[in-house]
């Protein structure tokens, strides 16, 4: 195996191996061993989740907020008022967040014509001096009765405030009915 042909974040035990085989023949292999990095969970709060509805964002997408300007930006599309939501009837201010203290992670899972998808944040976690929130994307399976009806999956949550890079980590999971 060449070097090139090494798979990132995984170190490899550069020592050949032969084991003596039936018909006396060797086979050389590399022994792999996963990077193990310590990762310290991060305590969150949700500031919203659920279905949203008919409004939202069309395409899945995460954004990590760090600013005033961003959030009003954000929630706003998120609730289908634009940026002008003080000026709407019927549009929700969106909640107050200091910035100061305060890093918003949200995470919208697109349009579906059905009310069976849901999208969760279900931990946060920091190792190598980056940030990891994991997400789960849970869909009905085919024996399940949903309503046809028009969602856009959401969860927006708050954590201290960090200068680390923030990555996330998607998973789908499929509920059995």
């Amino acid at each position: 195996m060449a070097l090139s042909n090494v798979p990132s974040g995984r170190l490899l035990i550069g020592i050949a191996i032969s084991i003596a085989c039936i018909g006396g023949f060797t086979v050389p292999f590399l022994v792999e061993m996963q990077n193990t990095v310590r990762m310290d969970p991060i305590p969150f709060r949700t500031i919203a989740w659920g279905h949203g509805g008919s409004a939202g964002y069309e395409q899945p997408v995460n954004i990590v907020i760090d600013n005033q300007t961003e959030w009003i930006r954000v929630w706003g599309e998120f609730s289908g008022c634009g940026t002008a939501y003080a000026s709407l009837d019927g549009c929700p201010v969106p909640p107050y967040v200091d910035f100061n203290q305060t890093v918003v992670i949200a995470t919208f899972a697109g349009v579906y014509y059905q009310t069976d998808h849901l999208i969760n944040i279900t931990r946060i976690e920091q190792g190598n001096g980056i940030v990891y929130a994991h997400i789960t994307l849970t869909a009905s399976g085919p024996s399940c009765l949903t309503a046809a009806a028009t969602s856009h999956p959401f969860h927006i949550v708050a954590i201290r405030r960090t200068s680390s890079k923030i990555s996330f980590t998607e998973e789908t999971s499929l509920h059995v009915c």
